[in-house]
């Protein structure tokens, strides 16, 4: 069985990154309406893309990956005033069916929800709706759907935006929240059932990593979690920059 990867893609404007959303999102848009994107909304989603990178805080992306760290599948969106709104999830028609989706979904709900999300909104296509109502989404008409969020639980994630409050329980200063949100610094956070942190780790623009994890959790385990997932990022990064 195929291997695939779904990591987060801290740095939207990373050279390349928004030529393979577009390139996966007309795929599937020729694949299931034959309706590819033309030269006018490659240009327009392009500069929608920069704007929404350097306007706003709260955007989250991922990517899912093949085994030669092509990107196959994306997911992206952003949170405004506790609401999440999903942009696009493609996955391209060849590898559909293989559960790419549902993971790239459960990525975007973790970041959004630890981000202060309450809900999630999309405008979803037509071919699209019964895999949202499979994950939990209400229509709200033909095309808008709606699900609430809740913290992530038992899982370590990524974090897209250090609020205040995860700062606080992560114990960081002001100062250091800040530094980390200015870099765009890649962070995980590892939460238990409850939804409270166990730890965290971030990771330096020079390949370092910081790890901490609480006293009242088996630290073992979750310094294990977080050293899998931050590693994992930094062996797919290097593999990109190759």
């Amino acid at each position: 069985m195929t291997e695939f990867q779904v990591m987060p893609i801290f740095n939207q404007s990373a050279p390349g990154i928004w030529d393979d959303f577009l390139r996966i999102r007309s795929a599937t848009m020729t694949a299931d309406y034959d309706m590819p994107l033309l030269a006018e909304d490659i240009a327009y989603a392009k500069k929608e893309y920069n704007h929404n990178w350097k306007s706003r805080s709260g955007n989250f992306a991922f990517g899912a990956y093949d085994q030669n760290n092509n990107m196959i599948g994306c997911v992206h969106g952003t949170v405004v005033q506790k609401v999440a709104h999903l942009g696009h999830l493609h996955v391209e028609p060849q590898y559909q069916g293989q559960r790419l989706g549902r993971r790239l979904l459960a990525a975007a709900q973790d970041a959004a929800a630890i981000m202060g999300a309450r809900h999630i909104e999309l405008i979803s296509m037509s071919k699209a709706r019964h895999f949202y109502e499979k994950m939990g989404y209400r229509g709200l008409s033909w095309t808008e759907y709606k699900k609430a969020l809740s913290g992530p639980r038992c899982v370590t994630a990524a974090v897209f935006y250090c609020k205040p409050a995860l700062g606080r329980a992560c114990g960081l200063t002001p100062d250091t929240v800040k530094q980390i949100n200015k870099l765009h610094s890649p962070m995980f956070v590892s939460y238990d059932h409850q939804s409270n942190v166990n730890g965290y780790a971030v990771l330096d623009s020079n390949g370092g990593m910081l790890i901490d994890v609480r006293d009242n959790n088996p630290r073992q385990i979750v310094r294990h979690a977080l050293e899998k997932q931050a590693s994992e990022y930094l062996a797919h990064i290097t593999a990109l920059q190759r």
